[in-house]
C-alpha cells in the first residue's frame, strides 16, 4: 500500500493504467475563491505533471482526454500527452447557471455532455448544441448520467431523492420520488437494461430501465454510498460517513464482503479501480491511498 498527503482537496481519481492516475482537487478559500489542480500521478503516487485550475468537482476521460467542470460554471477539456497535460478548450455554462456551481458531468465519444448544477439545473449539449436544458430538481444534482445504448436517453439524481428519466426528443419522462429515502448520489450503467443508484441512505439499488416503477434488487450498506464501481459481481463502493470504503461480491442476491479500506479518517470521496488496482482518497485529510488487491 502506498500513502501521500496531497497539498489539496481530492475529490475525482481516475486509473487510466497501471502507471498513470489522473486526480482532481477542489479547495475552498473563501465564498469568492475556490481553486484546484489537475495532477498526473504514477503507480507509486508520485506527481509527474499538473495542471492549476479552479475548483475542479468532476471530471471524466475518454481516449486520454479529460473533461472537467470547475465551480465556477466552466467545462475544460484536457489532453494527456508525453506525460503532460495540454489545455485544448474552455466552454463558459455561467449564462446557462447563473454563478452556480457544476457538481456532476457525464460525456461520451459522440460529444454529448450532461451537466448537473446546484440549483436542481440538468443541461444536455450535443456536438456543442445545448437540447435540454431546465430546472429538473429541486436541490442539487449530485449525478448525472447518458444511457449507454440509446443516444437519446440520460438520468440524473439529486439531494431532493428524486430519480429523473430523460429522452433528449420529449424532455423529462418521468420523476421517480418513491425509490429513494435520501439524496442520490452515483448512477451507473449495467449491461444493456440496468441502472444501478447509490444513495445517502445508504442502498444499492437496481432498476429495469424498461420498467423503472421499483428496483428490483436493494442492498443496505453501512453508510451513505458516494461512489460504486461494478465489475461482474464485484462492487467497489465508497461509504463516505464511515470513512471507508469496500469490495462487495453479491451472487444470487447475497451480498459477501472481500475487504474493507479503513485507513482513511475522513470524508471517503473519490475512487477508481483498474486491475488489481485500486486508488482512493479522503477530502479533507487530503490523502491518496493505493492498494493492490
Amino acid at each position: 500500500m502506498n500513502n501521500i498527503l496531497l497539498d489539496y482537496c481530492p475529490d475525482c481519481i481516475s486509473i487510466i493504467d497501471e502507471n498513470n492516475i489522473v486526480v482532481s482537487t477542489y479547495d475552498f478559500i473563501n465564498d469568492d475563491t475556490k481553486t484546484g489542480v489537475l495532477l498526473l500521478l504514477n503507480k507509486n503516487l508520485n506527481i509527474v505533471n499538473k495542471l492549476d485550475c479552479d475548483g475542479i468537482l468532476h471530471f471524466k476521460i475518454i481516449n486520454n482526454q479529460i473533461s472537467l467542470c470547475t465551480w465556477k460554471g466552466d467545462v475544460w477539456t484536457v489532453d494527456i500527452k508525453d506525460n503532460q497535460f495540454h489545455l485544448v478548450n474552455k466552454q463558459s455554462f455561467v449564462e446557462c447557471f447563473q454563478d452556480i456551481k457544476l457538481l456532476y458531468l457525464d460525456c461520451n465519444a459522440q460529444q454529448s455532455l450532461l451537466l448537473g448544477g446546484d440549483n436542481g439545473e440538468v443541461i444536455l449539449q450535443k456536438e456543442g448544441q445545448i437540447i435540454y436544458q431546465q430546472k429538473s430538481h429541486e436541490y442539487s444534482v449530485w449525478c448525472t448520467l447518458l444511457d449507454n445504448t440509446n443516444q437519446d436517453l440520460f438520468y440524473s439524481g439529486s439531494d431532493d431523492a428524486c430519480l429523473n428519466y430523460y429522452d433528449a426528443r420529449i424532455g423529462l419522462l418521468r420523476k421517480d420520488k418513491k425509490s429513494h429515502s435520501q439524496g442520490i448520489t452515483y448512477l451507473l450503467n449495467d449491461g444493456e437494461h440496468n441502472l444501478i443508484t447509490g444513495s445517502f441512505d445508504g442502498y444499492i439499488r437496481i432498476f429495469d430501465k424498461r420498467q423503472p416503477n421499483f428496483p428490483f434488487e436493494e442492498y443496505k450498506r453501512e453508510g451513505g454510498i458516494w461512489r460504486i464501481i461494478k465489475r461482474g459481481n464485484l462492487y467497489l463502493n465508497g461509504l463516505f460517513q464511515e470513512h471507508k470504503y469496500e469490495l462487495i461480491e453479491i451472487n444470487n442476491k447475497q451480498v459477501s464482503t472481500l475487504q474493507e479500506f479503513k485507513e482513511h479518517t475522513s470524508l471517503a470521496y473519490a475512487m477508481d479501480w483498474y486491475n488489481n488496482l485500486i486508488v482512493t482518497s479522503s477530502f479533507y485529510d487530503k490523502q491518496l491511498r493505493s492498494y493492490t488487491i
